[in-house]
Parts: C-alpha cells; sequence; structure tokens
C-alpha cells in the first residue's frame, strides 16, 4: 500500500492553492479587461459564488478556506459553512441591488436562474452542499 506523508498532501494542497489563484486572478483580468475593474470584480464574486454554491467539492471555498485553516488552525468545514453564508449573501446583494450583473456571462446567467426558480433549481444547492460537506468529512 502506497503511503502519503503530510508534507507530500500539504504541497499537493499548496500547488492546488497556487493554481485556483491564478485562475480566479486570470478571470478577473479578463472581465475588467472584457468591461472595467468594477464589473469584474463583480462577475468574478459572482462566479467564485457560483462554484461555492453551486459545486459538489469544496473547490471555491478552497481558495480562501486554505489559507484561514492554514494561518489560524481553523476546520475546514466550519470555513466552508461560514463561504457558504458568505456566498449566499454576496448573491442577495447582487440579486436586489445589482441583477444586471448576471447577465455578462454563461455562469452568471445560470446562477441567476438557478436562485431565482426555487422549484426546482434550489436542489442544486442542497446536493452541492451534501456534497461539499461530505467531500471534506471523508
Amino acid at each position: 500500500m502506497l503511503k502519503i506523508n503530510k508534507n507530500e498532501r500539504h504541497g499537493e494542497s499548496l500547488f492546488k492553492f497556487f493554481g485556483l489563484i491564478a485562475i480566479v486572478i486570470s478571470y478577473f483580468l479578463y472581465m475588467s479587461w472584457k468591461y472595467d475593474a468594477s464589473t469584474g470584480l463583480g462577475v468574478s464574486i459572482l462566479t467564485w459564488s457560483f462554484f461555492v454554491l453551486c459545486t459538489p467539492v469544496a473547490d471555491g471555498g478552497f481558495i480562501l478556506a486554505f489559507p484561514i485553516r492554514l494561518f489560524f488552525k481553523i476546520k475546514m468545514l466550519i470555513t466552508q459553512a461560514v463561504l457558504w453564508f458568505v456566498a449566499i449573501g454576496i448573491n442577495i446583494f447582487y440579486i436586489s441591488v445589482r441583477s444586471n450583473s448576471y447577465d455578462l456571462t454563461f455562469i452568471t446567467k445560470l446562477l441567476k436562474q438557478i436562485l431565482s426558480e426555487p422549484y426546482p433549481y434550489w436542489s442544486i444547492f442542497i446536493i452541492s452542499a451534501l456534497g461539499t460537506f461530505l467531500s471534506i468529512k471523508i
């Protein structure tokens, strides 16, 4: 049986973290170039919230959960729960104040449709939450 020591897993997590950061920064820069910095930031945040709320893995929250866990020793389960509330709060704000921001990309349009039609689309949130928290627990 192949054993992976803790340092190898830590290095893999660090590589994954920097890869995700590079993707997020590149996406923000592209959206800022395509629209403007404010709109680019908003679309990037909404896209991040899509990955937090609508994918059954912890990758969307990993961008913030990893450094929090590393520096403050807070369990990833707790940080993921907090990040879910942050992502929900962001969407409440944007749907209320800047709903036109959702119309700029395919992912944000999809997120807006999921948010605006509770049945049957909110089941995506339930499945994603279960998958995210189960993947962390396992």
